[in-house]
């Protein structure tokens, strides 16, 4: 019997694993990454006849690099919109907000307060959407591909409410977690390798017939 599998994507912490790699000369032209060819790399750890389904990827646009650091926010656009050239199945791309907050540090001068843009609600909508999917039926395997403590409580929800459903985590290279891993002990661990082999071409025609290209940046 065909196993229908969903794939929930947490954007940031997945793009903090990528970056980490992309440090290394080796793996510096992992960023133009496929996320329809990474998980179907994963399938087959999963099962012979699992099949995908859905795939959602959940992030925020830094629109507060408009004028600061505007070719990394121009970048980012630039890889959603090769996100959405994808066919088979299409990638459902999730907004989430990045807001500003003043922390509290310590200084041999003293405490000051700094602020600091952080993304927020990404992992709330992804763990709702979790619930969502599996509460209408709408699919029997469920990959988040995520190596952050805070899906923990969900873990735990879902394995209540859903005893016939399996949702198991892809950690994202040098991201693994005991935690997660011990609620959900079919996780498994993605490597940097993975990111170098499942890339974007260097040239992608969006259905509009028009071409973009890989950043220079990313090359």
């Amino acid at each position: 019997m065909e196993k229908r599998v969903s794939f929930l994507i947490d954007g940031f912490n997945l793009y903090h694993s990528i970056s980490q790699a992309a440090h290394g000369n080796e793996f510096r032209k992992c960023k133009w990454l496929d996320l329809g060819q990474l998980c179907r790399s994963t399938l087959h750890i999963i099962s012979p006849k699992a099949t995908i389904v859905s795939i959602h990827y959940f992030t925020a646009t830094p629109h507060h690099l408009e004028k600061t650091n505007p070719n990394k926010l121009a970048r980012h656009r630039l890889y959603l919109r090769a996100l959405s050239s994808l066919r088979g199945p299409i990638i459902t791309i999730h907004q989430g907000r990045i807001r500003q907050q003043e922390i509290l540090i310590e200084l041999s001068t003293g405490k000051t307060y700094i602020k600091h843009w952080r993304e927020k609600g990404t992992d709330v909508a992804l763990a709702t959407h979790l619930i969502y999917e599996a509460q209408l039926n709408m699919a029997d395997e469920f990959v988040v591909i995520s190596g952050d403590s805070d899906y923990v409580p969900v873990i735990r929800y879902f394995s209540l409410m859903f005893p016939n459903k399996n949702v198991r985590f892809a950690f994202p290279a040098g991201r693994p977690n005991n935690e997660i891993h011990k609620l959900a002990p079919l996780s498994f661990k993605l490597s940097a390798d993975s990111y170098q082999s499942c890339q974007f071409p260097e040239v992608i025609k969006l259905p509009s017939g028009k071409n973009i290209y890989r950043p220079t940046q990313w090359s």
